[in-house]
């Protein structure tokens, strides 16, 4: 049986989706609490969180710090308030660059502002558990895959390139393995596992399937049927990424049903 779900949506902009019938939308500037925010007439039984301003930001050390720090202070505004599941979106950068498969049990050793801040946020979230209790979800995100969506990742940037009709898409040697999932699928995972498997703590959400980034990008190329070709050794391999990395799904398997 399916559960109708309410949503109450906040951001600081508007987006389509909010014109939904069972989206309640708020403004709301994560960087300007107001407490009030949370008072009985906004009665919820699950908050998930995604914010983080600058996502792509990696290295900016004041940015990422501000953002753990406004998260921590929303979110446990949020639980004081009374609603004690709490879902976050945290980093595969978490593990830093340690290469291979990679679980819920490894590790983390961020080597990156934005992974040390995702990783702190975590940490002090679960300390607070010790104050007053509350079910925490940690979902480590891999690579989403949305070529639509943001301008600024590997897919984002191809799919410019072929609307712009450009005959090469300048790119690194693409020698890298990564874990690529459908931000579709993730999205599901993500909520589903939110409202049903509370208090699960940190989960994996990726693929699992370890793939080169020059065959991703040549298999994206086929499946859209365009002449666009791949300049491999244009861009340096990114310092803050190892070379070869991807996610265990055991955990997230158990807890996903399909």
């Amino acid at each position: 049986m399916k559960i109708l779900l309410k949503i109450i949506a906040l951001s600081r902009n508007f987006i389509e989706i909010y014109c939904h019938r069972n989206v309640q939308y708020i403004p709301f500037d994560l960087n300007k609490l107001n407490c009030n925010l949370f008072d009985k007439k906004l009665e919820a039984d699950c908050l998930i969180h995604l914010a983080w301003e600058n996502l792509k930001d990696y290295k900016n050390h004041l940015t990422n710090q501000q953002n753990q720090l406004s998260s921590f202070m929303f979110i446990k505004s949020a639980i004081y308030a009374g609603i004690k599941h709490i879902s976050v979106a945290g980093t595969c950068l978490e593990y830093g660059l340690q290469n291979g498969c990679l679980s819920e049990e490894t590790i983390p050793t961020p080597s990156t502002p934005y992974g040390i801040a995702k990783n702190n946020l975590r940490i002090n979230l679960e300390s607070l558990q010790n104050e007053i209790p509350f079910n925490l979800n940690w979902f480590r995100l891999f690579y989403l895959f949305d070529a639509r969506s943001r301008q600024n990742s590997l897919f984002g940037q191809l799919q410019k390139a072929i609307d712009q009709n450009s005959p090469f898409f300048p790119m690194s040697g693409g020698e890298q393995i990564r874990d690529f999932i459908p931000i579709e699928l993730a999205a599901k995972m993500f909520v589903e596992i939110a409202c049903n498997k509370p208090g699960s703590g940190i989960i994996n959400v990726c693929s699992g399937n370890p793939i080169k980034v020059k065959d991703a990008v040549n298999e994206y190329i086929q499946t859209i049927k365009t002449t666009i070709k791949p300049l491999l050794g244009n861009h340096p391999y990114p310092d803050y990424e190892p070379m070869e990395f991807w996610g265990c799904t055991k955990k997230l398997n158990m807890l996903y049903e399909k």
